[in-house]
């Protein structure tokens, strides 16, 4: 699918009042920034409905909570088992279900090996981002036992998804591609941000980093590029599938960009941000839609960072409209649809159109902090994430009617905290005949909350699994809430959020806090927030203005209608510079596009 040129600018609406408070001898800022439009984001509505706004932090503490808990009673409880084959390391390591009473999981099934770092990774970082320390938890370090995943056995010497290479069969190839062989990595590289001081945690980041290193520059030489399936960081040579089972994920380029970043902030080898600069070229370079799954965003994400630090010149544009369109090689991008009575805007969807609850927690990690570095998207992420948040909840069992989810009467042991995986909708082109059979059974209908289909077989004898009812209730979809958890705040105005802009800017260079905020009505919105005990100036780098001067506690911020702000809390009595586009205090970057630009 051929995607558009840079989408038409669209003017920004910051209102005089926003402005009014403008500190004087400050002139010589630019103009308010522009406001780039996403197409997708657009169809999108202001406000989606039925409005209704989980406590996301909350859902992200209680599921910590239910989760971990090794000695909860009751049917299929626990949810969590302490692995003690000693894989990699010669330490016990956890493992939750994939899924409630997965076949395949538990301490009793595959010697207790099976469990998913993408379930397992993103429980503790979640966790961890809404202020829980799993490094000291109920006499546990949680932390320590993620290092489990680090594939020395394999001697791949990176993240891998499960501790053992299960080299799953499906049909006659390898069941390897390219987003689940990398999401490990970055999701530990996340962790040690979080935890900087864990013991053996920067080697292995190091080590990891190494290897992704030497893979770039493989695949830049490479006559096909990041077009491959995966990598063997054994071998070091691309993986391509056999017989039928091939596909391309050239969206892969953006994982190998954000890791080798990540590694260059923590560590400063100058061979790391050649190695994402190589990554990232190749990204910038691709002519047709690369996007195949959750990855691409975080590409949009790392251009619009090494734009503003490194002076690079990425379209972040171009690349966050693919990853909202969806591209040909998974029918996917991000929902701007209302289905019977439910808004489902903002959810992202692969296989033509099914969303999926896992990415959309992700796409928030990625977009959020990105308006830092390019504030011309504010509006458009803070619109998206306003539909996001609200319409993600239709994926747990007690915000949707019996007849819309698949396993009503079992709903008791999700607590609504542990999430169906897929929206099935009504006419959806790649359902399987089971799924269209479930739907044809509920007329009227629009849609309904499920498990994914898998036809998945035992990684040791080849047998297909039998799924249970319960397993509809997927802890994988549910474990990366936290992301919401921590960005999320509530405001006085239930549909303007206030969305913190560090909470995953992993690695970044010292800042002030920074919050973004979208006002969706049609009418300027006054909202107080709170901004601490020590007197701070508010600097909105939309607007390019100054808003507030010497306040503390609460106060108020006036947004004007379907209108965007990122404000910047920057102290008091601070020296302000100016360095080419750059507005700093006391040394500290406030705006990287102070001067405006394209």
């Amino acid at each position: 699918m051929k995607t558009s040129r840079r989408s038409f600018l669209k003017s920004s609406a910051i209102s005089a009042a926003v402005v009014a408070g403008a500190f004087k001898g400050l002139e010589g800022f630019a103009a308010p920034t522009a406001q780039i439009a996403i197409a997708q984001i657009d169809r999108m509505p202001n406000i989606p409905q039925p409005f209704k706004m989980r406590d996301w932090r909350q859902v992200a503490k209680d599921l910590d909570a239910y989760a971990f808990d090794l000695d909860a009673k009751g049917p299929h409880l626990p949810l969590v088992w302490i692995d003690k084959t000693h894989v990699n390391f010669d330490e016990d390591t956890f493992g939750l279900y994939i899924t409630v009473d997965d076949p395949r999981s538990g301490p009793n099934e595959n010697k207790g090996q099976f469990h998913d770092a993408l379930c397992d990774m993103p429980a503790v970082i979640g966790a961890t981002l809404v202020g829980i320390d799993k490094s000291s938890q109920r006499g546990r370090n949680w932390v320590s036992m993620c290092k489990a995943y680090f594939g020395k056995a394999s001697k791949q010497n990176v993240f891998m998804t499960f501790e053992r290479d299960f080299s799953y069969k499906v049909g006659n190839a390898l069941g390897i591609d390219f987003w689940v062989d990398t999401l490990p990595s970055m999701f530990f590289a996340q962790l040690v941000d979080q935890y900087p001081h864990e013991p053996q945690f920067e080697e292995l980041m190091r080590t990891s980093a190494d290897q992704f290193c030497k893979a770039v520059s493989v695949l830049k030489d490479d006559p096909k590029g990041f077009h491959h399936q995966s990598f063997n960081f054994a071998t070091m040579k691309p993986y391509d599938g056999t017989g039928n089972m091939s596909w391309l994920e050239p969206e892969s380029s953006a994982a190998f960009a954000w890791l080798e970043y990540m590694a260059y902030a923590k560590f400063g080898d100058p061979r790391y941000l050649q190695a994402a600069t190589w990554a990232m070229d190749a990204l910038n370079a691709e002519t047709d839609n690369p996007h195949y799954a959750c990855i691409l965003l975080f590409g949009a994400y790392i251009a619009a960072r090494m734009n503003a630090e490194q002076d690079k010149n990425y379209d972040t544009t171009k690349i966050l409209n693919w990853s909202f369109q969806g591209g040909h090689i998974c029918i996917g991008g991000v929902s701007a649809a209302r289905w019977g009575n439910y808004d489902v805007s903002g959810l992202v969807t692969m296989m033509d159109g099914r969303p999926y609850l896992f990415e959309t927690f992700q796409l928030a990690s990625a977009l959020v902090p990105m308006v830092r570095y390019d504030p011309r998207l504010a509006r458009a992420v803070g619109k998206w994430m306003l539909n996001a948040a609200n319409n993600a909840r239709l994926f747990y069992p007690e915000e949707l009617p019996d007849n819309y989810q698949m396993a009503p009467e079992l709903k008791p042991v999700s607590k609504n905290l542990i999430s169906y995986e897929v929206l099935l909708g009504r006419g959806q082109k790649l359902l399987t005949p089971a799924e269209t059979k479930l739907l044809d059974s509920r007329p009227g209908v629009p849609f309904v909350a499920a498990r994914d289909a898998w036809d998945t077989w035992s990684p040791v004898t080849g047998e297909k699994y039998v799924f249970p009812p319960v397993s509809n209730f997927s802890l994988y979809s549910s474990t990366s809430v936290g992301i919401f958890g921590a960005i999320i705040s509530r405001t006085d105005d239930e549909k303007i959020l206030q969305l913190d802009c560090l909470k995953t800017d992993f690695f970044h260079a010292p800042a002030y806090p920074t919050h973004l905020y979208f006002n969706p009505h049609r009418e300027d919105k006054e909202i107080q927030i709170e901004v601490g005990p020590k007197r701070v100036d508010l600097y909105d780098t939309v607007s390019k203005r100054w808003v507030k001067k010497s306040i503390d506690g609460r106060t108020t911020l006036r947004l004007a209608p379907d209108s965007a702000a990122v404000i910047v809390r920057v102290p008091t009595g601070a020296k302000l510079t100016r360095t080419e586009s750059r507005l700093l205090a006391d040394g500290v970057v406030v705006d990287y596009r102070a001067n405006g630009g394209a």
